[in-house]
């Protein structure tokens, strides 16, 4: 027969004990209630300003000047310079008439007068 002072196993179906409504070290709310939200630390960053309108064209643009610079070691573009359609050159830049684009941005701002980290 089991001793009186040994503990028996507990019945399946037994419930814990409810755990009391106390602030626990390890949370910001009372136990078994989630947590309250950190505050905020200071004023709302503002929204970021949309993409212009010719964030991809000039993209296009970038990848194709990175290309003709490591094939010609300069940016001095031949006014009738079309891309090739052909790696490695990006394919968003396929048959770009190059050299206009780059007279344009030389002689008119286009792309870069209006932004000035496409300046640089």
């Amino acid at each position: 027969p089991p001793s009186a002072s040994r503990a028996g196993p507990a019945h399946p179906l037994a419930r814990p004990a409810p755990l009391p409504m106390s602030m626990s070290s390890d949370q910001s709310g009372p136990v078994g209630q989630p947590a309250a939200p950190a505050a905020a630390t200071g004023p709302p960053s503002p929204p970021s300003p949309p993409p212009p309108k010719d964030q991809d064209d000039w993209e296009s643009l970038l990848a194709a000047f990175r290309i003709y610079k490591m094939a010609h070691g300069d940016l001095k573009v031949p006014s009738r310079f079309v891309v090739p359609s052909m790696s490695p050159w990006p394919a968003s830049a396929h048959g770009m008439k190059l050299g206009i684009r780059v007279a344009a941005i030389r002689t008119t701002g286009k792309y870069v007068s209006n932004d000035e980290a496409r300046r640089k």
